[in-house]
Order: C-alpha cells, then sequence, then structure tokens
C-alpha cells in the first residue's frame, strides 16, 4: 500500500469515526413519544382545584370520658374555579373512641354572583357516599354557613374520607363555563368538622396499647406524662428514648410534647389530669412511685422478673397508668417489646412478664446501590389517588428531603397509573409538573388503561436549594367523540383516572459534612443509622433537661427504623473513653458543662461564669445578649477531631426549657441555622456562622458524574466520547504506521541481498 492510500484510507476512517461519534451519542428526546408523535411537556392550562387533605381527629389528652373535637378542614381558603370540583379531606377516627350523636360538618362558604342557581350545586359525601346538596343561589351568594349531620355515619374506627364536590355553572353553555372567569366558590378556611366523642372502652387492657397513652390520629396524640426515679440510670434513659422513638414514628408529621418528670417533680395535680408511663426499678422509687407500682404489681404474677402492668391511676381512675418496672439488664428489653408491633400486638389482659429474650426484626435492608434512595408514595403516606367524574382531575404529591442529605444527581420518578377504557384517548392527556415546572405530558392509550407508566427525569437544579418537592398530576379526562358539542362535554362516569400508591422515586444521595444546624440529624445520622452517638446529660438532669434530651431523641429518630449506635450517659468522672469514641449530643446548663471542654477551644465562644464571651471571628455580642440566653452549637468534638459535637445550653439551668419551646415550633425551628443559634432574654434567635465550617463551593470535579452523564445530553459528554474516539484511532494509526514502516524495511533488506 502506498504512502498517498495509506494517508487517503486513515482520513476516511478518522472521519467515519468522528461523525459516528454524534450519531451514537444520545440526542436529547422528548419524554414521553406517542405513537411515534412527540408530546410537548406542558400543562393543560386549566383553573387549579385543591388537593386532597390529610389530617386527624383532635382529641384533648383531658377528655377522655367524653368531649368535643373542631377539626379544621382547610389551611386557607380555598378556590373553586373548574365546571366540576372534588376537594377531599381525610381524618381518622381512633379505635379507642366513639362519635356521639351532635357531630356535624360545618361549611363556610360564598361563591360568584353570575352563578346559575338552577345547575350550580355542592354536594357533601363521606367515604363517596351523598349526604346532602344545597344549590349555589341568591341566600349563600355571600359568606354563609352550611351544616351537614355526621353523627349516623361515622360509627367505624379508621380514616374516612370527607368529599366536596361542586358544580359551578353560570352561561348555560358548558363549553365557555370551562373557561369563564365568573365561575367561581370559596370554602372558607373556618370549616370544620366537629365531633363529640366518648371513650369505646371502660376497662383497661393492653391490647388498645399504646392508646390511650399516644392516640394515634389526633392532633394532639400524646395526652401522656413520663416519670423516672430521682436517682435514676442510664439504661431507664435509654429506654425512655426507644419508647419516645416508638411515639414519634407513629405520627411523623407531629412535634410530639414530651413532659418528663422526676418522681419527687411531678405534682398530684398532674397525676390527676393526665395518663402516666413509669420507668424505673423497684428499689428507684419513693412516694408516688411506691403507690404507682402497688397498682401496678397486683396485674402480674412475679413482678420481681421485671414486668409491664396496666392499671387505673390512684389520682383518677379515669386516668391510665403504665408502669415498665424492671432491673437494669431487663429494662431495655421491656421497652422493645413496647416498641415493636408483632410484640405488644400480642399483649392482652392488664400485665406481661418481660421475657427473657426479645427478637427485633431487623431493619429493612438498604438497597444495593447505598447512594440511592427509593421511596414509594404509600411510604410518604398516600394511597391510590383516584379521580373520577371530573373533566380536568389533580392530586398532589409532596417529598420533604431529609436534612442529612444532598441531592446528587437526578432524581428518578416512576409513576404508575390507570384508567377508564371509555376515554376519547385523542383528548385525554396527563401531565406531571414538578415545583411548579411541567416536567411532562402523555397521551392515554388503551395500553396505559390497565398498566400506565411513565418515567420522568427530574434535573437536579429543578429541586436544588429547596428543602422539599411538590409534585402535581393532572389528568384530562373525555369520553366524547366530538368536543364541539357541547351538550356532550361534561363529565361523564367514564371518566376516571388512579394513580398507583406504589408509583416511587429514586433519589441520588450523599451525606452531608458541613456543620450546619439547618442540616441536623445529620452528622449524628448517616445511611439511615446512627453514626455511634452518645447523648450525654448532667449527672442528676433536672425535670427540663429530660423533656429536652426525650424530644430531641424521637424526633432525630422516628426518620430511621433502629435504636442501634446510640446510647445515653450520664456525666460522670470515669466517662473519658465514651467522650473520645463518640459523636456527642450535650444538654444541660453552662455549669453541668465540664471545665475542660471551655478551654479546648472548639466552639464559637466561652463561658466566663455565666457570662458568654465570643471566641468567633466578626461575632459581636452586646451586654443583653450575653447574659440569661439559651445556646444551641454544632462543632468538632473537643475530645476526638473526626467526631462531632452538638450542644443544647443555657446560662441559667432552668432556661434550657426554652430550647423546647423553639423546637416545637416550626417557624422559630426553622431559624436555626449556621453553627451557632443564640436566643436572648426575650427570644429573639441570633445565628452565627463560624468561617471554617462554612460548606466549600463546588469545584468542577464535583459534578463531574453531571457533566458526563448519559441522560444528561451535554456537551461536555459529546466532546469526551468524541476525544476518546480519536485518541483510540491515533493509537491504532501510529501502530499500523510502525508495522507498515518495519515491514518495507524487512522488504528492502531482502531485496538487498538477492541483488
Amino acid at each position: 500500500m502506498s504512502n498517498q492510500l495509506w494517508n487517503h484510507t486513515f482520513k476516511r476512517i478518522l472521519c467515519f469515526v468522528l461523525l459516528a461519534s454524534f450519531v451514537l451519542t444520545p440526542a436529547v428526546r422528548a419524554e414521553e413519544v406517542n405513537g411515534g408523535q412527540s408530546v410537548v411537556d406542558a400543562a393543560p392550562e386549566t383553573g387549579e382545584t385543591t388537593q386532597p387533605t390529610i389530617a386527624t381527629l383532635q382529641t384533648p389528652p383531658n377528655a377522655d370520658a367524653s368531649g368535643t373535637e373542631n377539626l379544621p378542614l382547610f389551611p386557607s381558603d380555598v378556590v373553586n374555579k373548574e365546571v366540576r370540583n372534588s376537594n377531599d379531606f381525610y381524618f381518622e377516627i381512633n379505635p379507642a373512641r366513639r362519635v356521639l350523636e351532635g357531630s356535624y360538618v360545618e361549611l363556610f362558604i360564598s361563591h360568584s354572583g353570575m352563578l346559575n342557581p338552577k345547575h350550580s350545586v355542592l354536594t357533601v359525601l363521606l367515604d363517596d357516599v351523598p349526604l346532602d346538596s344545597q344549590y349555589l343561589d341568591e341566600t349563600n351568594k355571600e359568606r354563609t354557613s352550611y351544616l351537614v349531620d355526621l353523627s349516623k355515619h361515622l360509627n367505624k374506627p379508621g380514616f374516612h374520607k370527607l368529599s366536596l364536590v361542586s358544580n359551578l355553572e353560570s352561561r348555560g353553555n358548558i363549553c365557555d363555563d370551562l373557561r369563564n372567569p365568573g365561575n367561581w366558590l370559596i370554602l372558607h378556611k373556618d370549616s370544620l368538622v366537629h365531633l363529640n366523642i366518648a371513650k369505646s372502652n371502660s376497662t383497661p387492657d393492653l391490647k388498645w396499647y399504646p392508646n390511650p397513652f399516644l392516640e394515634k390520629g389526633s392532633l394532639t396524640p400524646l395526652g401522656t406524662i413520663f416519670v423516672v426515679p430521682d436517682t435514676m440510670q442510664a439504661t431507664q434513659l435509654q429506654a425512655l428514648g426507644k419508647l419516645s422513638r416508638f411515639f414519634a414514628k407513629q405520627v411523623p408529621d407531629s412535634r410530639l410534647n414530651y413532659a418528663v418528670y422526676k418522681e419527687s417533680e411531678v405534682t398530684e395535680e398532674l397525676l390527676a389530669n393526665r395518663h402516666s408511663i413509669w420507668i424505673g426499678h423497684k428499689d428507684g422509687w419513693k412516694d408516688k412511685g411506691l403507690r404507682a407500682a402497688t397498682e401496678t404489681r397486683k396485674q402480674v404474677t412475679d413482678p420481681a422478673k421485671g414486668y409491664i402492668a396496666l392499671a387505673p391511676s390512684p389520682w383518677n381512675a379515669s386516668k391510665s397508668l403504665l408502669m415498665l418496672e424492671a432491673d437494669e439488664k431487663t429494662i431495655e428489653r421491656g421497652a422493645d417489646l413496647l416498641s415493636e408491633p408483632s410484640l405488644y400486638g400480642q399483649l392482652q389482659g392488664t400485665g406481661a412478664i418481660i421475657p427473657d429474650t426479645i427478637k427485633i426484626p431487623a431493619p429493612s435492608a438498604k438497597p444495593q446501590d447505598a447512594t440511592n434512595h427509593k421511596v414509594t408514595f404509600e411510604q410518604l403516606g398516600y394511597q391510590d389517588m383516584v379521580m373520577e367524574n371530573v373533566a380536568v382531575g389533580h392530586t398532589r404529591i409532596q417529598y420533604t428531603f431529609p436534612s442529612e442529605w444532598d441531592v446528587n444527581g437526578k432524581m428518578k420518578l416512576k409513576l404508575l397509573y390507570r384508567h377508564s377504557k371509555a376515554l376519547n384517548y385523542a383528548e385525554s392527556v396527563m401531565t406531571v409538573s414538578v415545583n411548579n415546572t411541567p416536567a411532562a405530558s402523555k397521551f392515554l392509550n388503551a395500553e396505559s388503561s390497565d398498566t400506565g407508566i411513565l418515567e420522568i427525569t427530574i434535573p437536579k437544579d429543578a429541586v436544588v436549594g429547596k428543602p422539599s418537592m411538590i409534585i402535581d398530576i393532572s389528568f384530562q379526562l373525555w369520553t366524547t367523540k366530538d368536543r364541539d358539542t357541547c351538550a356532550e362535554a361534561s363529565p361523564h362516569l367514564g371518566e376516571w383516572a388512579i394513580v398507583d400508591k406504589a408509583s416511587y422515586l429514586t433519589v441520588p444521595f450523599q451525606d452531608r459534612n458541613n456543620y450546619q444546624l439547618s442540616n441536623l440529624p445529620a452528622p449524628f445520622i448517616k445511611g439511615g443509622k446512627w453514626d455511634t452517638t452518645t447523648f450525654v446529660l448532667p449527672e442528676n438532669p433536672t425535670s427540663k433537661e429530660l423533656s429536652l434530651f426525650t424530644f430531641i431523641r424521637s424526633n432525630m429518630g422516628k426518620i430511621i427504623d433502629s435504636d442501634e449506635g446510640v446510647s445515653v450517659a450520664l456525666a460522670s468522672a470515669n466517662m473519658k473513653a465514651t467522650l473520645e469514641k463518640n459523636n456527642l449530643i450535650m444538654i444541660g446548663g453552662v455549669e453541668t458543662v465540664p471545665a475542660a471542654f471551655w478551654e479546648s477551644g472548639s466552639l464559637p465562644y466561652r463561658m466566663e461564669g455565666k457570662t458568654i464571651v465570643p471566641t468567633m471571628p466578626n461575632m459581636q455580642l452586646l451586654p443583653q445578649a450575653q447574659n440569661q440566653s439559651a445556646m444551641l452549637s454544632l462543632s468538632v468534638s473537643p475530645w476526638n477531631k473526626n467526631k462531632s459535637l452538638l450542644l443544647y445550653t443555657s446560662t441559667e439551668r432552668d432556661e434550657i426549657s426554652r430550647w423546647n419551646d423553639i423546637l416545637h415550633t416550626p417557624e422559630q425551628d426553622g431559624k436555626l441555622k449556621g453553627s451557632l443559634a443564640l436566643v436572648d432574654s426575650i427570644d429573639r434567635i441570633h445565628t452565627f456562622e463560624q468561617p471554617q465550617n462554612a460548606p466549600k463551593k463546588p469545584g468542577f470535579f464535583s459534578n463531574l458524574g453531571d457533566k458526563l452523564s448519559m441522560d444528561g445530553h451535554s456537551l461536555i459528554f459529546r466532546f469526551a466520547i468524541s476525544l476518546l474516539f480519536v485518541a483510540v484511532i491515533a493509537i491504532l494509526g501510529i501502530a499500523l504506521w510502525k508495522m507498515r514502516k518495519r515491514r518495507n524495511k524487512t522488504r528492502r533488506g531482502r531485496g538487498g541481498r538477492r541483488s
């Protein structure tokens, strides 16, 4: 082969490879293709209807025998603008309660004066059964109360669905009314469900546990106080922590207000007005504890072995008392028994001896790829979401990102759905939006009527910097063949769609490693488990310090399924190994913190008596803020530079309870940022950032995976692939050139010998 021919061939190969690299590189594609036709990713232009609301029955802790609850339906006024609207509201009635006569739903409504009273109507349904209908006319145009009796329809415990379905017409032509801005109905925020309730069971029995101590399905589910001995043991506090985490997991959307008392600090008035749970050892109780134990020891045959028992409170027989009494080695097993549904679900009667062994089911296995988290709609608290008898139906899913994670890449949404086979598929569409940005649209078809699947890639930019993600799913449902026929355009029974609760999100994540209070519970919880963390309390903690510990322990732990890796210690002189080995969460007034700690320099401040002295650059405190304040700091542990320390403290020991008030208020809790938060004497929150703890700005290589992602379709990816092809061809070309040169040299040598 001549040099000219070789050069020409090599150039052709190189051009072919470069062209192939661009052709084979994935091109930007439409999210979905229907019958070969790309569907535009835009939401249909419709008025927005209210999303389903999930709430619970409000049960005041002091109203056991009977009581009245007013359950708000909406957090704010709801405006309906479609021709047909459906607003669903879910609430739960606890099995330990029954609903009495005089229960009703009261709606406060107002509407447009343009509505045609002959065709505009509001219907109330309970569990999809119509209860009453009301024309929308001149009598209720202005704000009006509308009552519907519920007494005879709430005779079963569990979840109930209250539906408010409205039909709004004004012009007598439904095609015009579909986009008529004069069609509107307001459901005012002070609408409510009024319930008269009473106890459904009068005899104490462990088969009702965790009732009445925790009433799942209540807006105030915890009507219970906890009592521990004055001279307590760390194992008793560990048992308290396990129980508190269990309670918190039952009502994950609530911030339970734990009230924990030392025996000498609990009053008889409290005991007479609240249920109580006692955790201790028979040798630790004094006056009140002995009185409580006297009642509960009667319920078991051998109380010395350690037991759980239920009895009427000796201070008020209408209140219940639960005793967990056991020695140091047994008491945690008792807490495990009361925290595991497969075990406490077997309890009955009024007492049980704690078994010698407790088998706790292992937490659900983590996915093979530990950097991806899969969560179904059902795990987020949603059931199958049904949209029916509406031309346009909406539903909404909200997912709050765990604070200890950073989203590290593109999220995936796999949406499973089904719908009516009677639809006109040419006019029936579904659309998905993420944080108010359209993400995908798809025509419905015969195949998707049984098992529809829509997979969506959610760009990282759509969720970065946001605490949660809102997914709006909309269906346009038409059964008619001709949309111009107005008489046929109204909703029909065959118009329905269901979003399956098995739909799921896949979230790529990485643990956060910077010291930010807003990232809690990181760095103490990583990868779905505790990272060897010890709660350190003063040697003789107060009731306020115990209550704060219980809330922090439960609120952090409710996001995981295990108590492994977390412990409790009471401050002592011989705990050096614990301080050096573990992450630490310390709770107590400044006088309870070891002096060596303030001298370590790891905190952004130090204490001179009860005065705060800043040590952090650019941090200045005026005299008014240096005293009578409460402090929260997140820093490197002074005992181990590879471990972390979270310190809740206050200049006056009793002021530690101010942290309880702040943490129970979402608005206040949301203000805790930076690495140091200080609450002054008038409850203002001041935050400070340590410069060395500020998160580093992401560099080029920190998101290189996204830049080179197959789904990213980025220019960098294309260039990298092309460069790789060029390099391979160059190497092959050099190798072939050397082989050809060696072959020519050999031929010349042979020719010289023949001559």
